[in-house]
């Protein structure tokens, strides 16, 4: 599971910084973490999760038959 670490202003909104095992990334947003709905903080919460699995490669094997041809 990431975690949000801190938000930073930009010149033209918000970078939104999230890590998980030691790899940080940072995810832009046009309004500030407090501003933003909770369906929206998900939506961003759930792209990092999606960054970090394919970067670190937890994705691997969950899709049933991954790699095998028949």
């Amino acid at each position: 599971m990431s975690v949000r670490l801190k938000e930073t202003e930009l010149d033209d909104g918000y970078a939104q910084w999230f890590e998980t095992a030691g790899t940080t990334i940072r995810i832009q947003t046009n309004k500030s973490w407090e501003e933003l709905d909770l369906r929206m903080k998900n939506y961003y919460t759930e792209r990092a999760e999606e960054y970090f699995r394919v970067r670190l490669h937890t994705d691997l094997g969950r899709i049933a038959n991954d790699g095998e041809q028949e």
